[in-house]
């Protein structure tokens, strides 16, 4: 995979402030439609505590979904601008984990393994639940170490190579951790 320097980056300030908050305040408003997921790294034999809710809003088949999600578009596009390859949006959506008071790890994973893409979060709201980046890309088998420990700000953007293999936790101190999750397939 063609990579820069390094295998991720985190900015802060990413949108411009006015920006960042109505993508907030839409989040939170009636016309987001949250979808209960029994759990939310797509494992089919849940455990206890991985559950959340989700929202797709781009996939390959199906472009924009809905259309008050048109509004996240410029998010994708300056994504993209961002990530230091040719590439191309494929899957997007928004996820939501609620409070546990244990701060729940989700199982370890890439998004997609049959694909060179990279992978970004950007994290709508300011929790806790931390990201965990792992040293090992996938396929792995073994003891994962830890690489980076990102913390969920408002208005952060973290972007990785999708092969790294990452986890997040629920929060534990807040009510809930927003992340819109999406992936940029290498051309």
């Amino acid at each position: 995979m063609t990579s820069p320097t390094t295998s991720h980056s985190s900015l802060d300030d990413f949108l411009s402030p006015r920006y960042h908050e109505a993508i907030l305040e839409y989040v939170n408003s009636p016309y987001v439609e949250w979808f209960f997921n029994k759990d939310i790294t797509g494992e089919t034999n849940p455990k206890l505590g991985n559950h959340g809710f989700t929202r797709t809003i781009w996939t390959p088949f199906e472009r924009v979904r809905d259309p008050h999600d048109n509004f996240l578009l410029p998010l994708f596009f300056q994504i993209s601008d961002t990530i230091p390859v040719k590439n191309e949006l494929v899957k997007a959506r928004l996820d939501m984990t609620l409070y546990n008071p244990e701060g729940f790890m989700h199982k370890p994973h890439v998004d997609d393994k049959d694909t060179e893409h990279w992978a970004a979060i950007y994290y709508v709201n300011d929790s806790d639940g931390d990201t965990i980046l792992y040293n090992e890309k996938t396929p792995h088998e073994g003891e994962l170490t830890i690489m980076d420990r990102i913390t969920p700000k408002a208005n952060r953007l973290l972007i990785f190579d999708g092969a790294t293999i990452h986890t997040g936790h629920s929060p534990s101190q807040h009510a809930n951790r927003v992340i819109i999750n999406s992936n940029y397939e290498l051309r």
